[in-house]
Formats: C-alpha cells, sequence, structure tokens
C-alpha cells in the first residue's frame, strides 16, 4: 500500500492479506489491516467487521483503534470516532515505532474537534500530546493560541520553550514570527519596534506571511498594519505567488475575502505560469471562491489563459455548479 497507494495497490494488498489470513487465521494484525484496506475501497460493513474480529484477541497494537476511528470519520459517525481515537490515546505509549498510531489519533481528533468548534477539548488535547511526547509538538498549540484564542503572547512563550530546547522545527519559527507580527499590530512605544524587529527575524514579510495573516480575525489586524506601513498587497515571491494566489491554491475563502479588503487585485498574474489569480478557482471548481471573486466585480469574460475563457475551463471540469455559477444573471462568457 506504502508503495503503490490506490486501488490497484489496494487490491494486492487485500490479495497478500486474505492469504496472510488462511495461514494464521487469527493474526489480530492481519485482521486489522485488511480492515484498513477494506475501509479506503468504502467497504465499510466488511472493514467493521475485521475490526471487530480483530478488537475480540487481546491485541495491544493501538493502531487497530485510530484505523477504526479513521473509518467511522469516513463513514460519518463522528461520536463513535472519537470513542476510538480516545481509546487509543489513553493506553499508555511505548516508546516504539507504534507511538505513531497515539499521534495519528491525536492528529485526526484535533480536526474532529476543530470542525465542532469545540475549542476547549483541542486546548486539553494539545496539553496533553505535550505530555507525552514533549515540548517539540508545540507549533500547532502555538498556532491554535494565537489564531483560535488571539493570545500572542502565549503562543511566543510555546515556540521559544521549544526552540530553545533545540526542537529543529520550520513551523515553530513559522509560528513565532507570525504571533510576533500581531504583537507588534498591538503594541505601543518601543516594545512595537521590538516585536517588529523579531517577526522580521524568523519571518520576513512576504506573500506567505500576509496570507498566514490574512487566516483568522485575530491575526489580521497585523496584515492591515504592514499593507498601511508599506509591504505591498500583490507583491510576488519567487515562486510568483501573491497571498490572494496563496489564499484561492489553498481554497481558504475567508483568507481571500480578507485580501480583497486589503486591497489585493483578482486579475493579478500569479505562479511562475502567470495564470489570473481569479481563475484559481475556476481550475479548481472551487465556486465558492468564484461567487466571491464575482462579488468583487470580477467579470470573468475578460480573463484568459492560454487562449480559454473561464468557460472553457469549466467545462473541462464537468461541474454544472460552476458552469452555472459562471454563466447566471446574464453573463454570457
Amino acid at each position: 500500500m506504502k508503495s503503490n497507494w490506490g486501488p490497484e495497490g489496494l487490491h494486492q494488498a487485500e490479495g497478500l492479506l486474505s492469504s496472510a489470513l488462511q495461514i494464521q487465521p487469527d493474526n489480530a494484525n492481519a485482521k486489522r489491516l485488511l480492515g484498513y484496506v477494506y475501509a479506503h475501497q468504502n467497504r465499510f460493513s466488511a472493514a467493521e467487521a475485521q475490526f471487530a474480529d480483530a478488537a475480540k484477541s487481546p491485541t495491544s497494537n493501538p493502531w487497530l483503534w485510530t484505523n477504526w476511528g479513521e473509518m467511522l470519520v469516513m463513514e460519518g459517525k463522528t461520536d463513535q470516532a472519537i470513542g476510538k481515537f480516545r481509546e487509543t490515546i489513553k493506553r499508555p505509549i511505548t516508546h516504539d515505532r507504534d507511538d505513531r498510531a497515539h499521534l495519528d489519533a491525536y492528529l485526526q481528533l484535533l480536526a474532529v474537534l476543530n470542525r465542532r468548534k469545540d475549542y476547549d477539548g483541542m486546548e486539553v488535547l494539545y496539553k496533553q500530546r505535550m505530555a507525552e511526547f514533549g515540548a517539540c509538538y508545540a507549533s500547532e498549540y502555538a498556532q491554535f493560541k494565537l489564531q483560535v484564542r488571539g493570545d500572542p503572547q502565549n503562543a511566543i512563550d510555546l515556540a521559544r520553550a521549544a526552540l530553545n530546547l533545540s526542537c529543529n522545527d520550520t513551523d515553530l519559527r513559522r509560528v513565532l514570527g507570525l504571533a510576533q507580527y500581531v504583537a507588534w499590530a498591538r503594541a505601543t512605544g518601543p516594545q512595537r519596534g521590538a516585536a517588529l524587529n523579531e517577526a522580521r527575524v524568523y519571518l520576513p514579510p512576504g506573500p506567505m506571511p500576509l496570507y498566514l495573516l490574512a487566516t483568522s480575525e485575530n491575526t489580521f489586524l497585523a496584515a492591515k498594519q504592514l499593507i498601511a506601513s508599506g509591504e505591498q498587497i500583490d507583491q510576488q515571491d519567487n515562486d510568483g505567488q501573491t497571498a490572494l494566489g496563496y489564499a484561492l491554491q489553498n481554497h481558504d475563502v475567508s483568507a481571500s475575502r480578507r485580501l480583497l479588503e486589503l486591497g489585493a487585485r483578482p486579475d493579478h498574474a500569479v505562479g511562475l505560469a502567470g495564470v489570473p489569480a481569479a481563475l484559481i478557482p475556476v481550475m479548481e471548481s472551487d465556486v465558492d471562491a468564484v461567487r466571491l471573486m464575482q462579488e468583487h466585480g470580477v467579470d470573468y469574460s475578460k480573463l484568459h489563459f492560454h487562449g480559454e475563457t473561464a468557460l472553457d475551463l469549466a467545462k473541462q471540469s464537468g461541474n454544472t455548479e460552476l458552469l452555472d455559477t459562471l454563466t447566471r444573471k446574464g453573463r454570457t462568457l
């Protein structure tokens, strides 16, 4: 599966695991792996049977509960999935390769709680993961403190503590820079200049920092002040990208809206290919972003790329909702 992920690899894995179970019918790990294969073939009933059968044996492999929870998320059975992830997490770590199952369970459970906006639950998990695996897992917690809780100083303290322990993590440096920009935007007096200097050390201004600062209302003030201080909203990096280009690439409609409020130009050519930014959501079939562009005055009949109109690109996708969005209100391309 690792070397050939996809229908072919899953089919081959199914055959190998079925053969293994003919040799050792009670092998819990083979049952668990076969359940994982079935889950990713969308054969959920068969997967459930394998997981349940594996759970009857005295298995201590935490991957059983993590894989089971992943399948339940795929089925939309969120409450049951949470229970499986917590089953993994409550088991003691063993300081071997199976600890990756714990880390995966943390990641998936945090994603579920984030979708539910259970921020208190997320904070408990972030603290628990750091207690188990150490301060080098602080970057996501620091980002949470900054973007969700609106607490730049706590984010700075978490990131600095981890970096002082020689945690070599690019994400830690990035979140420290972002937090310092927010601290600068909120500060007055001599602290303001010091915060800006530190921010520039850890994360020099540019399109990516501007995009990241626009991803949350709690950090957007810093983006506004950077633009007011002379940074150009449509500046490009070595890849030819702008902040708006990154937002649209990441299907981040909220950040795109904020960047447009700062004056980002949707017709600006971005990327090494020079695609008009507003065409990115057409190419990505991102209907919500297309509507946002239209709300901000984009006339798709006037945007072309390599001789193709927005409608040409939409037809290639076969997305009827996208085609309807581009042609509604009398817009004929």
